[in-house]
């Protein structure tokens, strides 16, 4: 990706919880939604690594019903990779889902929850959860 364009090549951010923080402050739909993308698309949640306000906000804003549906799919998808490495984390994020679908929800969002409970299914056949 060309990082020219990049919300990471503002100078003044310099590190990763630099990002995460304007991320979460971020209050245009549009902006929070590049930022998001960005964190997925470069950012790699390693196993030890946990950033708890910043998962309690992807699981926040894919919850809200009024959130826009982009920013709901990129945070939902967030929130798994955050939890892949936990399995109380991962048994969480899966009754949030189950939760979540009972409410109104866009095609996006339910293409999401398939695809992260999919990734779910196939994670506790790998660690016998």
């Amino acid at each position: 990706p060309n990082k020219a364009h990049s919300p990471l090549s503002d100078n003044k951010l310099n590190s990763r919880d630099e990002f995460l923080a304007r991320t979460m402050k971020e209050y245009r739909a549009h902006r929070r939604c590049v930022m998001l993308a960005t964190i997925y698309n470069e950012y790699h949640f390693m196993p030890g690594e946990e950033y708890p306000a910043f998962l309690d906000y992807c699981i926040g804003h894919m919850e809200k019903e009024d959130e826009v549906p982009s920013v709901r799919v990129l945070c939902a998808k967030l929130a798994y990779w955050q939890c892949r490495h936990n399995a109380r984390q991962m048994e969480d994020l899966e009754k949030r889902f189950g939760e979540m679908m009972k409410r109104k929800k866009s095609t996006g969002l339910i293409k999401a929850r398939d695809s992260v409970m999919e990734k779910i299914d196939r994670w506790k056949v790998l660690f016998g959860e």
